[in-house]
């Protein structure tokens, strides 16, 4: 009585289909039109919530500069206000809350600022002039000022 030997899978044929879905994902994204997508370019203010900063780092940002999106380099808008204004409710003196004003396109998903998704909840990896930290988007609206 003969046995079946059972095909293994091994690293290239895994890598080999990791490549094809990465492919495949990538072209849907790229060149698959953008359904539900509304583009109403519109001025927005949104405030980022960055914790874990120590006093001597904060002083490192200052009304005025740009913030850039640190995955991409993208400008995604100018500091306009930093603590100890606490907009949106929040309290916790232990945060910078650092606010933000921007041209951005109005989305479905919130606002999208050079390619950067800016709606309340996501977290951004950001860059200043002088500091590089990572925040949270506590609130964002259009600005009518």
């Amino acid at each position: 009585m003969k046995l079946k030997a059972k095909a293994k899978i091994n690293a290239v044929d895994i890598a080999v289909m990791a490549l094809i879905i990465f492919v495949t994902v990538f072209a849907c994204h790229r060149y698959l039109p953008k359904s539900g997508v509304s583009a109403k370019k519109c001025d927005i203010v949104y405030c980022l919530k960055v914790e874990g900063l120590s006093a001597s780092f904060s002083d490192k940002i200052a009304v005025g500069d740009k913030v850039l999106n640190f995955d991409d380099g993208a400008e995604i808008g100018t500091v306009s206000k930093l603590s100890p204004d606490r907009p949106y409710g929040h309290t916790d003196e232990s945060v910078l809350y650092v606010t933000v004003k921007s041209s951005a396109e109005d989305t479905d998903n919130g606002f999208l600022v050079n390619g950067t998704n800016i709606s309340v909840g996501n977290r951004l990896q950001i860059r200043f002039p002088n500091l590089y930290c990572e925040a949270e988007c506590i609130g964002a609206e259009a600005d009518d000022s």
